[in-house]
């Protein structure tokens, strides 16, 4: 496990990258912690999701790793490098109490499903909104370098672009999921 502070947009997420159940068990501990159950809201507490893939040689797609982004605080869940999944990601995912926020996830939970067995319960969508930002010019796209998007996510130690590059992806999901849902 190491933890790196990446600067997203001028706020500093501390970024965790985990290849162990205790670390990830300790991450999302700390996340239930930290989250607002105010019982006079209706909300559910925002998780920005994301994955980033494998590409085998016979083109079969794998989700590599998992990223979850709460506030100023992500982790990096190197799901191809662990032996077992942790009960408490199985849980924390399949709990209703959470919203999980990003785009594409559809298809992302059914690769979390086939590959690991991991059930997203509560998820939105939110590539129809960003698509209208866009359309409308309210929101700016700085496409990523392609050598960065099918770079080796599934090695064993992550290089530090691939780290700020999924930090910066799933804190921005979150932002913009507090912005349109919380």
């Amino acid at each position: 496990m190491a933890t790196y502070t990446v600067n997203v947009n001028g706020v500093n997420v501390k970024t965790t990258v985990a290849n162990k159940s205790s670390f990830v068990d300790s991450f999302i501990t700390e996340l239930v912690l930290s989250c607002n159950y105010s019982n006079s809201s209706h909300l559910r507490p925002i998780i920005g999701l994301d994955v980033e893939y494998k590409v085998s040689d016979d083109s079969i797609v794998k989700a590599a790793t998992l990223q979850l982004c709460s506030g100023s605080r992500c982790i990096i869940i190197q799901l191809c490098n662990m032996s077992v999944v942790p009960e408490s990601l199985i849980n924390l995912l399949s709990a209703p109490l959470f919203c999980f926020v990003g785009v594409r996830l559809l298809e992302k939970a059914r690769l979390l499903r086939r590959d690991y067995g991991l059930e997203c319960r509560n998820v939105m969508e939110l590539r129809p909104i960003l698509d209208m930002g866009v359309l409308t010019g309210c929101i700016g796209v700085v496409p990523k370098p392609l050598n960065l998007i099918m770079s080796n996510w599934d090695a064993e130690n992550l290089s530090m672009k691939q780290i700020e590059s999924a930090a910066e992806d799933a804190h921005m999901f979150f932002k913009f999921g507090k912005m349109f849902f919380g």
